[in-house]
């Protein structure tokens, strides 16, 4: 993990101890499963949760590269002003015409560098200002036509069944052009690792903290980001799955840590295994985090529960008395999004029981009702 990570690790330990527990217990767990992908813990995040959020992402990443070539247009301008001032100061001093001709070389190399920077900063002024009048067409078009299909659920009851149908179907028309046109503008700019994020969900009943990783180079967990807490989640989610997946493209490049740091440790924190890892960070656990970490490795996801009873979707929200779409969210969400009765009757619909136990401190532990 970088040396940044562990700074948040250490402080989450003295901040909030519980939730610091939780997520050690979630990286232990991954760093000592066999096929940490299979685990429900871990799943592949999408690219973005809103095609909009992606492609506004990109802008910010074009107009910072265009900034940096703006500098590096700025320092270009300095250099040629800098020969020219040293031409000068030599034909007044009537120094040899070879010391002159090397300084008015120079000049001139600094003068058509200035001059091809500045034309390239002018195309990418171009395709920048193009990128983003594109992308507000194509967000106003796909929340226009979001607003539009959640008007027509608000009024469903007083609009003709017809008219729902012909204009639900063009809504949902214009939504789905839109999006791919968001998708084709970000497509070009995603970064192909970030197919290879994997997202962990640590502390998920708790603060909810997800830490995104990349399970390389081979046997290795290799920690790229941590969104902590649900309002993090929800806000920057996105960006950060598309800066993890930056973060890998140069770790596979081999352009990090960064060739200038002044020393990589300082970057980065590498543990040989879990006890390592549980020894830098909770030096006085008498062993609860790697016994909870055991718990969490035998866990099942709902639809994992589900699946294993060959219970479809459909049958559970006949046997639960809950709507297929909400149970569809809350499998995909996991028990966070679901309520204490609807998590009870998801299991009773299964043939099963739920049970809520409290464990405090050392004392046993004791049934919920």
């Amino acid at each position: 993990m970088s040396a940044e990570l562990g700074d948040w690790l250490a402080e989450l330990c003295t901040v909030h101890p519980a939730s610091a527990a939780e997520v050690a217990a979630a990286l232990t767990s991954v760093m000592t499963a066999d096929d940490p992908p299979t685990m429900p813990l871990v799943r592949q995040p999408p690219d973005s949760l809103d095609p909009r959020e992606a492609v506004d992402y990109d802008y910010q990443q074009q107009l910072e590269a265009l900034q940096r070539v703006r500098r590096h247009v700025a320092d270009i301008a300095m250099d040629r002003k800098h020969w020219a001032t040293a031409v000068d100061e030599a034909e007044s001093a009537g120094r040899p015409d070879e010391v002159l001709a090397e300084l008015r070389l120079r000049q001139a190399e600094a003068a058509q560098r200035e001059h091809d920077l500045t034309e390239r900063s002018q195309r990418r002024q171009r395709d920048v200002d193009a990128f983003r009048i594109a992308k507000e067409v194509a967000k106003a078009m796909y929340t226009a036509a979001e607003a539009s299909l959640r008007l027509r659920e608000t009024f469903a009851d007083e609009i003709p069944t017809d008219e729902i149908s012909a204009d639900d179907t063009e809504a949902e028309t214009r939504l789905q052009a839109a999006a791919d046109e968001l998708r084709r503008l970000h497509e070009p700019r995603r970064s192909p690792a970030a197919a290879d994020v994997l997202e962990l969900r640590a502390d998920a009943l708790g603060r909810d903290v997800r830490l995104l990783m990349a399970l390389e180079p081979a046997d290795t967990v290799t920690l790229l980001a941590v969104i902590d807490g649900a309002e993090a989640i929800a806000e920057h989610r996105a960006q950060a799955i598309q800066l993890a997946g930056d973060l890998l493209t140069e770790i596979r490049a081999g352009d990090w840590p960064p060739a200038d740091a002044l020393d990589a440790a300082d970057l980065a924190v590498t543990f040989a295994d879990s006890a390592t890892f549980l020894a830098r960070f909770f030096p006085a656990d008498t062993g609860a985090i790697a016994g909870r970490a055991a718990v969490l490795a035998a866990a099942q996801s709902l639809a994992g529960l589900r699946s294993g009873t060959g219970m479809s979707l459909a049958d559970v929200a006949t046997e639960s008395g809950i709507g297929e779409e909400r149970l569809r969210f809350i499998e995909a969400h996991g028990l966070r999004a679901a309520e204490v009765h609807e998590a009870a009757a998801y299991v009773r619909a299964l043939g099963g029981r739920l049970t809520l136990t409290a464990e405090i401190a050392d004392a046993a532990p004791v049934p919920l009702t």
